[in-house]
C-alpha cells in the first residue's frame, strides 16, 4: 500500500512538472517570467491538493480496516455480508451516475454500515426467533452508534450520517430520524437497498443464513425489494440495483 502511494505520488510529480514546464518555456523563450509563473501556480496548488486527499485516502483506509476488523472479531458471521454489501453499494452507486470517488466512499459507509453492532447484546443480535419490542429498540440503537463510532474520526466523518440513517424508510416509518423521501441521503437509500438484499439472500455458506428467517433465491429477494419500492426503499435505487443482479445471475 504504501508502495503503491508513493507511485502516485511521483506520477502527480511527473504530472504537475510536465504541465508547468510547458508555460515556463514558452513565456520564458519570450522573456517573460512572471505571467509564466502565475501560470503555474494553480498547477502547483493542485498537486499539493492530490497530496492531501492521497493521504486522506491513506487514513481512511486504516480506520476501515482497523473498525471493519473489530465488528468482524465480534461477530465473525458478519464478514462476508458487509463485504458483499460494500461492493454492491459501490457497483450501485455508479449505476446512479455517481461519480467513481464517490461510489467509493459509498463502499465504504455500506463496509462500516453494522459497526454499532459492537455496541449490541450478541444474544439479541443472534436471537433464532422473533424480538421483543424491548430487544428491537435496542437492536435500532446501532445506526446511532455506528454514526457517532464515525464521527470521532474524521477521515469517515462525511460518511458518517449514511450510517445513521440507512434504516430510514422512504414513507418516513424508519429510525433513527424517522426522515422521507429526498430528506434521506441516497448514500443511504443504496445501502438500506443492498443490506436489504444480502440479508434476504444471505452468502454462500450456512453459517450466514438469519436464524430468524429462511434463506431467499436472488428472483424471491428482488420480487420483494420492488414490492416495497416506493413506502420502504427508492424506486429508483431498487431499478438500479435489480439490474446489477439480474447481471450477475445471468453471467
Amino acid at each position: 500500500m504504501r508502495r503503491i502511494a508513493q507511485q502516485r505520488e511521483l506520477q502527480y510529480a511527473i504530472i504537475v512538472a510536465l504541465a508547468a514546464a510547458a508555460p515556463l518555456a514558452l513565456l520564458g523563450a519570450a522573456g517573460v517570467w512572471w505571467p509564466a509563473l502565475f501560470l503555474s501556480a494553480p498547477l502547483i496548488a493542485l498537486y499539493c491538493l492530490a497530496r492531501v486527499c492521497e493521504r486522506d485516502e491513506r487514513e481512511r483506509l486504516k480506520l476501515l480496516t482497523a473498525l471493519s476488523g473489530l465488528l468482524q472479531a465480534a461477530h465473525p458471521q458478519m464478514e462476508g455480508h458487509l463485504h458483499r454489501v460494500a461492493e454492491h453499494g459501490r457497483r450501485a452507486a455508479l449505476l446512479l451516475g455517481m461519480p467513481e470517488r464517490r461510489a467509493q466512499l459509498v463502499y465504504c459507509a455500506a463496509l462500516l454500515h453494522d459497526v454499532g453492532k459492537i455496541g449490541v447484546d450478541e444474544r439479541v443480535l443472534n436471537k433464532p426467533g422473533p424480538l421483543t419490542d424491548a430487544e428491537y429498540r435496542h437492536v435500532q440503537r446501532h445506526a446511532e452508534i455506528g454514526a457517532k463510532v464515525m464521527e470521532a474520526a474524521e477521515p469517515l466523518l462525511p460518511m458518517a450520517e449514511w450510517v445513521r440513517h440507512h434504516h430510514e424508510r422512504l414513507d418516513g416509518k424508519g429510525y433513527p430520524a424517522g426522515l422521507a423521501g429526498d430528506r434521506i441521503p441516497l448514500e443511504s437509500r443504496i445501502i438500506a437497498v443492498v443490506d436489504a438484499y444480502d440479508a434476504m439472500v444471505g452468502g454462500p455458506g450456512d453459517g450466514e443464513t438469519r436464524r430468524y428467517r429462511p434463506r431467499k433465491s436472488p428472483q424471491q429477494a428482488m420480487a420483494e425489494l420492488r414490492r416495497c419500492a416506493g413506502t420502504q426503499f427508492d424506486p429508483r435505487v431498487v431499478e438500479q440495483f435489480c439490474t446489477l443482479v439480474r447481471e450477475e445471475t445471468e453471467a
